[in-house]
């Protein structure tokens, strides 16, 4: 098919499984990492003024839509 990219050999599928792999565990310790933080420090540190919940919300929902622009940008840079 036109415009369409097929990976000739077995060895070129596994190295794409494995980097998709390793990305995704690597989100997942971003996001646990993040959800660690003491929030009451995070909102002094950085002058947020929303509740402790509204808070870390927000800073957990902004990793997966940083992914998402992320990964669309990507195309462009490459």
């Amino acid at each position: 098919m036109k415009g369409e990219k097929r990976y000739k050999s077995a060895l070129e599928q596994t190295f794409m499984g494995s980097i998709i792999s390793m990305c995704a565990i690597m989100f997942g310790y971003g996001l646990t990492e993040i959800s660690t933080i003491d929030i009451d420090t995070l909102t002094s540190e950085y002058h947020i003024h929303f509740s402790s919940s509204a808070a870390q919300g927000l800073l957990i929902g902004i990793m997966p839509f940083g992914g998402i622009f992320g990964a669309i940008f990507n195309k462009f840079l490459l």
